[in-house]
């Protein structure tokens, strides 16, 4: 089990820490930065992933919480300092890394975040997991694989949120075909 120690002091450690578990290049795509140097606004960067909000939002919270020398974090940081846990704690993980970059994709980050949440704590309750190769999707059964009580359990995590925005996308599609404002 990771344990993560949160306070002011400690806030540029986790960012360092989770900017490495996430991939500096990831960060990079999802923190675009305008010339002024001023984040580019939501409004204005399409194609943004998922996890951008959040991100941005933890960034803002992260400076605010050093202003105020006390811890400002909302639940979209939380969120982040969630995710950072279970990261930390898979990241010794033997495949750990299939995890870390199928967050890149965005047709299946919930989905992902699901399955690293998930993974973390059956590592927690349950010690030992496997990881399984997702280059092998015909055989492949779970995500990951467990022991419990001397049983082998897979697992497979799916996020209906994944499938909302792809059914969303649809729709918006065929009403920009028809020019009818349906969403």
């Amino acid at each position: 089990m990771t344990d993560i120690i949160v306070s002011v002091e400690n806030l540029e450690n986790i960012l360092s820490e989770f900017k490495e578990l996430l991939g500096y290049e990831f960060i990079e795509t999802i923190s675009k930065i305008n010339k002024d140097r001023n984040l580019i606004p939501d409004e204005l960067y399409t194609n943004d992933h998922p996890f951008r909000k959040y991100w941005i939002q933890f960034l803002k919270d992260i400076d605010y919480s050093k202003r105020m020398k006390q811890l400002r974090l909302n639940e979209t940081s939380l969120y982040c300092l969630s995710l950072f846990r279970s990261l930390k704690n898979l990241s010794e993980i033997s495949n750990y890394s299939r995890l870390a970059d199928k967050i890149k994709y965005h047709d299946s980050f919930f989905s992902t975040i699901f399955e690293i949440h998930t993974a973390s704590d059956f590592l927690d309750n349950f010690g030992d997991i496997l990881i399984t190769d997702e280059s092998n999707s015909i055989t492949r059964v779970a995500d990951f694989i467990c022991n419990v009580e001397n049983r082998q359990v897979h697992v497979e995590c799916k996020s209906l949120d994944d499938n909302d925005r792809k059914l969303n996308s649809i729709l918006k599609t065929f009403s920009r075909l028809l020019n009818y404002d349906l969403l």
